[in-house]
């Protein structure tokens, strides 16, 4: 999802593939799980928790988590 926010150094931006999720019934787990290019199994049972990534930046996915496969550290400095 990030890469589909206009920047000026890209000319195109990156389509999302698939639709919006439902917002009454949404998906189990992660809600964008649908959606995203980095889904994992666990992605579409647990919701993954709510980190700060920078002094003014939140992510709730577990590519951010500590100890998950190619994930950060979600240190705030």
């Amino acid at each position: 999802l990030i890469n589909a926010i206009p920047s000026a150094q890209r000319n195109e931006l990156v389509e999302i593939r698939g639709s919006v999720p439902d917002l009454v019934n949404p998906p189990s787990g992660c809600r964008f799980h649908p959606r995203c290019n980095y889904v994992r199994d666990l992605c579409k049972n647990e919701k993954p928790k709510v980190l700060q990534v920078e002094k003014d930046h939140i992510v709730a996915c577990f590519l951010y988590e500590v100890g998950y496969e190619g994930g950060e550290s979600g240190r705030t400095d």
